[in-house]
């Protein structure tokens, strides 16, 4: 985190749904919970998922041309000015998607 702004982390439960709500298409869904065994860490801010998921789809067969469409609603909680916070909203989502990428 920018110096004086402190660290952040969630702890999400994540569902991937098959062929819903139509078959070839792919829902993934994100929310905030709380887990007994990661309880709150002094120094880190717990951010919340309000509503976060991506539905993908395959909107072409030839050439296969897939549709990624990117949900996000989170409160980052604590004290940092608005224009930070749009800053990094703003280019978060690029970097999601290079990590999602990057792991297939």
């Amino acid at each position: 985190a920018p110096l004086g702004i402190s660290n952040r982390d969630f702890l999400q439960q994540r569902k991937v749904i098959f062929d819903f709500p139509t078959k070839g298409v792919t829902y993934m869904h994100f929310k905030s919970i709380e887990h007994p065994e990661k309880p709150l860490v002094k120094g880190i801010v717990r951010a919340e998922t309000i509503i976060s998921g991506y539905i993908i789809e395959q909107i072409q067969d030839d050439p296969p041309i897939t549709q990624l469409t990117v949900i996000s609603q989170n409160d980052i909680k604590g004290l940092i000015p608005k224009y930070l916070v749009n800053l990094a909203s703003g280019k978060a989502p690029k970097q999601w998607i290079g990590n999602l990428i990057n792991g297939c």
